[in-house]
């Protein structure tokens, strides 16, 4: 169990340590593109809370204003492109291939144990229309 949680522990710092080492590339690119200081970049490209990074802006004395941006910016993208990652995480297989679609039925059967089977459902009962006399 001891040997489990060592070996956790060390493959979760070894990707903090990586995902702070892209973060650290990725401000070094932005300072030089945008014209902006080291720690203004660094701040902008960190993930984590949002409350937490302006916070630390705010004490550092950083450009809080482009901090807020860019994480705003990227808490938008993550929203937007979240649908899209999650279908098509889901739709692989150990072997990358999608598995079949599962046939849609009409639902449970009338005697299959189910607690609405056979009874009608609500915006299924027809309405009698109104006759020539009736208009």
């Amino acid at each position: 169990m001891k040997l489990a949680i060592r070996a956790t522990q060390a493959t979760l710092a070894g990707r903090m340590a990586r995902a702070a080492l892209v973060c650290a590339l990725l401000a070094l690119v932005l300072s030089q593109v945008a014209g902006i200081s080291f720690l203004d970049a660094y701040l902008a490209t960190t993930p984590g809370g949002l409350y937490a990074v302006l916070a630390t802006a705010v004490s550092t004395g950083a450009n809080t204003t482009f901090v807020l941006a860019v994480q705003s910016l990227r808490l938008l993208v993550m929203i937007a492109a979240a649908p899209a990652i999650v279908r098509g995480l889901a739709g692989r297989d150990q072997g990358g291939v999608r598995p079949p679609a599962r046939a849609r039925g009409p639902g449970p059967a009338a005697g299959s144990g189910h607690a609405l089977a056979g009874r009608p459902r609500s915006g299924s009962r027809r309405r009698r229309r109104p006759s020539g006399d009736d208009r």
